[in-house]
């Protein structure tokens, strides 16, 4: 969707795939009954610096329902390989001609389009190849970080993304946009921007990893957008002051400070509330099984009966299985062209049905 901003060809490339390894299929799961990757592009689109933004998914066919739901919501799409990250979000900068690169991955529902305006304009008037509020330190192994984990800004001109495209050789590098410039930093021009320091929360974690962070961004839209879809991160942060107990949804989840983070969630104790204990609407429980399982299933009354995200994932601390039902957009099972997907272990094709009467929470 190329779009009134500043016409320096500033593009926002997205990158999303339904093979997530802690929360299979979050980018189609429902917000506010809508998925998850539409609320994402639905608030970048806010951002007045970015004139371009275009989804980049990879070329196996379970992420065609992401392919599509992006074009059904008027963005350009790129498709290219799964595990090359770099790759492709180099290839989708250039599909579209992009001068300056802004990298926003498929977890940041709750980004501030005011962040990403400011990297931008941080890039353009100081001169830099590369600035971020996110970072990798070589010399300490952490990340750095002020803003909340989700709420990131990093921004690339094409030609040190092209640099990065090239010369990345490690499957690290390539699996991470930004890690080659990290460890390089004598290279690029790199400028890292912290939050004010009354804005900073560096350990609170606003990104879609795992079931709770799903309940707790579901809680933040439910207070505050009704009143402003486009609500920025101090909205967020007000709202957290006045309802410190929404923290307490994801606060056992992966932190976002201490370092690079090596392994899965200890899903045993997951930290899981009823979140009808705040809203009333959208009951959500889990099950404490032996030996740190948990079976953690997501439950509401849709009013089109969406299809079933199935998957298993193996961590260190057993197995988790997570059961979501009242995902949207709604992805069909039948004898349709136009891809397949997995559901208990077998092939079908899918189509994808653009979402109109998804699961309501309001």
């Amino acid at each position: 969707m190329t779009r009134t901003g500043t016409g320096r060809g500033v593009v926002a490339v997205v990158c999303a795939r339904m093979s997530s390894s802690r929360l299979p299929g979050k980018v189609l799961m429902p917000v506010l009954g809508r998925p998850a990757l539409e609320r994402l592009l639905e608030r970048l689109a806010c951002a007045v610096e970015v004139d371009t933004i275009v989804v980049a998914t990879s070329d196996h066919s379970e992420d065609d329902a992401v392919a599509d739901l992006a074009r059904v919501l008027g963005h350009a799409v790129y498709r290219g390989s799964l595990d090359d990250v770099l790759g492709r979000v180099y290839g989708a900068a250039q599909s579209v001609g992009a001068q300056t690169v802004v990298e926003v991955t498929g977890d940041m529902v709750l980004l501030d389009p005011g962040v990403i305006d400011l990297g931008v304009v941080l890039l353009h008037q100081g001169g830099y190849e590369y600035v971020t509020n996110v970072a990798f330190d070589p010399a300490s192994g952490a990340t750095q970080r002020s803003y909340p984990m989700g709420v990131n800004a990093v921004v690339f001109s094409l030609e040190t993304l092209r640099r990065c495209a090239e010369e990345a050789d490690s499957r690290d590098c390539r699996e991470h946009v930004s890690l080659y410039a990290d460890l390089h930093t004598e290279r690029f021009r790199r400028h890292f921007f912290a939050a004010p320091e009354a804005l900073a929360r560096p350990a609170w974690r606003f990104a879609l990893d795992y079931p709770e962070d799903l309940i707790f961004i579901n809680a933040v839209y439910e207070h505050l957008w009704p009143g402003d879809p486009a609500f920025a991160y101090r909205e967020v942060l007000a709202l957290l002051e006045r309802r410190p107990e929404l923290l307490a949804i994801n606060d056992r989840c992966e932190r976002g400070c201490g370092g690079v983070i090596h392994g899965r969630h200890p899903v045993g104790h997951c930290g899981m509330r009823q979140y009808s204990r705040f809203t009333g609407r959208y009951a959500a429980y889990s099950r404490c099984l032996p030996r740190g399982n948990t079976c953690c299933r997501l439950q509401g009354p849709p009013r089109v009966r969406a299809g079933r995200c199935m998957r298993s994932i193996s961590g260190r601390q057993g197995r988790f299985r997570a059961f979501v039902e009242g995902c949207a957009p709604v992805l069909r099972y039948g004898g349709h062209a136009g891809g397949s997907a997995t559901r208990h272990g077998e092939h079908r094709h899918t189509r994808f049905v653009p979402p109109r009467r998804c699961l309501r929470l309001s």
